[in-house]
């Protein structure tokens, strides 16, 4: 009876083992990041007026989609974007302008400590009273990335973004056109033990621009990302880009881009690599706009 006993205390304490494994190495369900922040974003768009600055919220959310235990995942969220409360020109001086980001993707996360991560998202953005002409403007862009985690700690690859639409409009005798920026950037991204996290890029516009009648867009582009944790669930979180202006245009000085966010983030859901929605949302860091007229 003892020996029963025994045994069966034996087969018990294994099979509490391999639960415990189990649920320590399966990945949650879901993720879900709620985000409100102080956003300063400006482009060609600006001209010779001042720069954007105002709050904006956002919500980022994640589920696994459970193909071989592989990490694939399905990804959507949106940003609302409060920006010059006061108003923007002497002729709309009473309305600030607003901007909404919408995102869709898919991903797939290494489940391991090395291998590829991968993801591709749709990017849409609607703003009113939108630069200088304060106009309301609608536009897409698609979005990839593709990289390589190294032993759970620091992944290397290369990002994209490419306009899919552009929009336009006459006014004032003069017909206004704004689309995105494409661009196309390295990146590394460095995470630690609390699943704080810091990614840098750099790369470089491409394709013809509205300012000239060749040429691209801008000369270069830098930028950076950050979750720093304050506990499990809480962080502080930022982004920032700056693109310099083509050489030698007539209005260098102030068609340069630059964006400057910083949040505060409170996580629901996994928080650990791998559970988080791997893309980011579109935003003025990775859906920069370009434009024809500049005043």
């Amino acid at each position: 009876m003892k020996k029963n006993f025994l045994k069966l205390l034996f087969i018990g304490s294994l099979s509490s083992l391999h639960i415990t494994s189990e649920e320590t190495t399966t990945p949650a369900p879901y993720s879900a990041d709620i985000s409100l922040g102080t956003d300063y974003f400006r482009g060609a768009y600006n001209g010779t007026w001042p720069d954007t600055f105002g709050i904006l919220g956002s919500f980022n959310f994640g589920v696994q989609i459970p193909i071989y235990n592989q990490g694939f995942a399905a990804q959507g969220g949106a940003s609302v974007g409060l920006y010059d409360w006061q108003g923007k020109t002497a002729t709309n001086s009473s309305s600030m302008e607003t901007e909404t980001f919408l995102s869709v993707g898919l991903s797939r996360q290494s489940p391991s400590a090395s291998g590829i991560n991968a993801g591709i998202a749709y990017d849409w953005m609607v703003s009113r009273n939108f630069g200088t002409f304060c106009l309301d403007v609608t536009l897409e862009q698609a979005r990839a990335q593709i990289g390589y985690m190294i032993k759970g700690k620091n992944e290397i690859g290369i990002t994209t973004a490419t306009h899919t639409s552009n929009w336009s409009k006459k006014v004032q005798f003069a017909n206004v056109k704004f689309q995105g920026i494409n661009q196309v950037n390295l990146y590394w991204r460095a995470l630690t033990k609390n699943n704080s996290e810091t990614m840098l890029w750099a790369g470089v516009p491409y394709g013809k621009g509205l300012q000239n009648s060749s040429g691209k867009p801008g000369y270069y582009i830098a930028g950076m990302s950050f979750m720093a944790k304050l506990t499990k669930r809480l962080a502080i979180t930022g982004h920032g880009v700056y693109m310099g202006p083509k050489n030698g245009t007539r209005y260098e000085s102030i068609t340069y881009g630059a964006n400057i966010c910083a949040s505060l983030t409170y996580t629901f859901g996994g928080t650990k690599r791998g559970e988080r929605p791997y893309l980011s949302l579109a935003n003025n860091s990775n859906f920069l706009i370009d434009t024809n007229k500049i005043l």
